[in-house]
């Protein structure tokens, strides 16, 4: 009874917000879709956002900005002075090396660098900044994430290339 409760308040804030459901979903050809636990924030628009399904997986690593600056490793509380140590464990058992980055549309700029920063720190290279495509999708469709790929460079990695010039 209390999660029908809570669908239907879901539904009907939805329904009354105008705005279109932005939760991460993740789709299978042999299996219903199934809506992923996560951290809810406003996601930023953009216009050349690609699809990235991969951060709909159960194993990928998402860090989650929320609008107060508080941050989440999944859907755990984190100190942001924990985060390097804690996403570098996290990915040492993980196939795929990639940092999903959830950050609310509204976060300081300070709290995503301080991130990408201890990011940094821990030897991540490569994060995704998960973002809203400005196209509006069609009632009911499931949509996968979508994202902007980055590559966090080290000192080293830009003397290398100003050599080429």
């Amino acid at each position: 009874m209390k999660y029908l409760l809570e669908v239907c308040l879901i539904a009907i804030t939805l329904t009354l917000s105008g705005m279109p459901p932005v939760a991460a979903q993740s789709v299978s050809s042999d299996a219903l879709p199934t809506l992923r636990k996560g951290i809810s924030v406003e996601l930023p628009r953009t216009t050349s956002a690609v699809s990235v399904p991969e951060a709909d997986k159960e194993d990928a690593l998402v860090v989650t900005i929320k609008r107060d600056g508080s941050a989440y490793l999944g859907t755990n509380p984190i100190g942001i002075a924990e985060l390097a140590e804690k996403s570098k464990d996290a990915l040492s058992t993980r196939a795929e090396k990639n940092v999903y980055l959830k950050a609310d549309a509204h976060s300081a700029y300070a709290s995503v660098i301080g991130v990408l920063d201890f990011l940094h720190s821990a030897g991540i290279e490569g994060v995704t900044l998960l973002t809203v495509q400005s196209e509006e999708p069609a009632p009911g469709t499931l949509t996968p994430p979508k994202g902007l790929a980055m590559r966090i460079v080290s000192t080293r990695t830009v003397e290398r290339s100003s050599n080429l010039y």
